[in-house]
């Protein structure tokens, strides 16, 4: 009990988050975004084209991949991972909301950690705000997963970062490298 009132408010982004997804979430239809690449139709074929990304051949008549294809590696790999668990259509719709889910509760942290120390409703409204914003909504209106994972990992990195200025421990720099990784 005492653990769950602790972490209330982190309990109350993954509720609404969840809220989220079941009143988005259409039954048996396939979320496209900007792009209409449907990377989790075929998620072995994919993380293929993620890790030799150098060649896109499967882009008009082949060409030299100038747009960073390789970034997409981590994600290629997330997918491929969940598409175990769940049903193709559903995939991109939780890769998502768990963005949301990330980029909420990552600028809760932050603001807990640089301004709201005593008062973690301050950072809770603060992360309803950067959830819930008109540039959010658009963001993920038609999402495009390169600004999505935008979203999530912004608060993270900034808080990682200042963390790791603050004190240059090694557990600090690990962390900084996962995230930055991620």
């Amino acid at each position: 009990l005492s653990f769950l009132k602790s972490y209330r408010f982190q309990a109350l982004i993954l509720l609404i988050t969840t809220l989220l997804f079941i009143v988005n979430y259409l039954p048996k239809t396939y979320l496209s975004g900007w792009d209409n690449l449907q990377t989790e139709l075929f998620p072995w074929l994919n993380l293929k084209r993620s890790f030799f990304a150098v060649w896109q051949e499967y882009q008009s008549f082949g060409l030299v991949s100038g747009l960073a294809h390789a970034s997409d590696l981590i994600r290629s790999v997330f997918i491929w991972l969940i598409s175990f668990i769940l049903p193709q259509n559903v995939i991109r719709y939780v890769f998502h909301i768990l963005m949301l889910f990330i980029g909420g509760l990552g600028l809760f942290t932050l603001l807990n950690a640089l301004w709201f120390k005593d008062k973690k409703i301050y950072s809770f409204i603060g992360a309803l705000f950067y959830m819930f914003n008109l540039g959010t909504i658009q963001i993920f209106y038609v999402p495009y997963e390169a600004f999505s994972v935008f979203f999530a990992f912004l608060p993270l990195e900034i808080w990682v970062f200042l963390k790791l200025l603050e004190s240059k421990n090694k557990s600090n720099l690990y962390l900084f490298i996962l995230i930055n990784f991620l």
